[in-house]
């Protein structure tokens, strides 16, 4: 069985991936369909009730029947455009749709009203990096973490990868995102490799082994971190160049940025780290 550890890639395509975009009704979600049921005889009697209508919109989402719940939502706008709720439910959907723009203009409304709405945060965060605007979304995911009780480490990782997007520039930052997660999250191993190869790249060994000391003792042997070893002792022997010794920390960087673009529907065009 392929453990969950041997793909930190893996884990940030799954962390940043909003929705299979455009997919029909997903099957085997009875528990949804159960709730949907509920409510459809509940709007039989209150067709006009709005948060019936949300309720079963989302329900839908949830489910995958993307058409429906455009059109409890498509209701709620005509009965009650003024709703204070639907513009974050609206953009949610907006977002899985494929549509980041009108997401972005749905979650900033819904903002404007309910600042404290750290989910509405990363969601316009995730839009906006859609959308090919990754400091931004950075700065969205960042009003997410100081809105978050208890800030889990995908929202630092979010945040670490929208300022590498950003660029060559950024790199520090992002380490510097990472860092903040990991204070919260010391042996988070998404955070963790992110920060290393930053380290590695930027030719900053001692940040590098620092990482690597508090590693859990299993993942050593990973193929990964094996390679971020190897890179370490080749700075610490000083006998090649950063750019060489760091070459295979940086392809990871690449493939991360890689597999954010595909996930989140942004920056297909984007230049490697240089």
């Amino acid at each position: 069985m392929r453990s969950a550890w041997c793909s930190e890639s893996g884990t940030l395509a799954g962390l940043l991936l909003v929705g299979c975009l455009l997919a029909g009704p997903v099957h085997g979600h009875p528990e949804l369909l159960a709730q949907i049921g509920l409510i459809d005889d509940q709007l039989a009697a209150q067709p006009e009730n709005t948060e019936l209508l949300l309720r079963r919109g989302d329900l839908y989402r949830r489910h995958g029947d993307l058409g429906a719940a455009e059109r409890d939502f498509a209701t709620v706008r005509q009965l009650d455009p003024d709703n204070d709720l639907l513009d974050f439910y609206a953009g949610r959907l907006q977002l899985e749709t494929g549509a980041p723009g009108r997401a972005d203009e749905s979650l900033s409304r819904y903002l404007e009203r309910h600042p404290e709405h750290a989910a509405a945060w990363v969601l316009r965060g995730r839009a906006r990096l859609a959308r090919g605007l990754p400091l931004a979304a950075a700065g969205d995911f960042a009003d997410a973490i100081a809105r978050s009780a208890r800030p889990t480490p995908s929202l630092y990782l979010q945040q670490a990868m929208a300022l590498l997007a950003a660029g060559e520039e950024r790199l520090d930052s992002a380490r510097a995102a990472a860092d903040t997660g990991l204070a919260r999250h010391p042996q988070d191993v998404a955070l963790l490799g992110l920060a290393t190869d930053v380290a590695l790249v930027r030719g900053q060994g001692a940040a590098a082994s620092g990482y690597l000391g508090i590693l859990p003792g299993a993942l050593a042997d990973l193929p990964h971190w094996r390679s971020r070893r190897e890179s370490l002792d080749c700075l610490q022997r000083g006998e090649a160049t950063t750019v060489q010794c760091a070459a295979p920390a940086r392809e990871r960087l690449d493939q991360r940025l890689r597999e954010q673009a595909l996930a989140a529907g942004g920056f297909s065009d984007r230049e490697p780290l240089q």
